[in-house]
């Protein structure tokens, strides 16, 4: 596997939170090893539970519908920062010889 360039993955990090984007990297390199060789559908899964996870604690006490509205908004904001990361993430698995990738289509997919 190609070197990580985690400076790409620090600026896309940044671009979306204010707070702990070295933090969010190493814990990222942390879980990465046991995901290592599973199959991406069982990998894409067990980050969707994660992802649940993080999204069910954004909640505005005594309030559902402003919780509703908050977690679609997280929602779409994690959709945005994925995209933003996949050029970065497919630098690390492709190398810099690795095929472009258009993030038009699925820019498009969640407007």
């Amino acid at each position: 596997m190609p070197e990580p360039n985690p400076s790409a993955k620090l600026d896309a990090i940044r671009s979306h939170t204010a707070m702990g984007a070295e933090d969010a990297l190493a814990l990222s390199r942390l879980i990465r090893p046991l995901l290592a060789g599973r199959d991406p559908q069982l990998v894409l899964g067990a980050l969707a539970d994660l992802v649940s996870i993080g999204i069910a604690g954004h909640v505005v006490p005594g309030d559902p519908q402003a919780t509703a509205r908050l977690r679609g908004t997280i929602l779409g904001l994690h959709v945005a920062y994925l995209i933003d990361l996949i050029p970065a993430s497919a630098g690390e698995i492709l190398g810099e010889t690795g095929l472009p990738v258009d993030l038009a289509p699925l820019r498009l997919a969640i407007a």
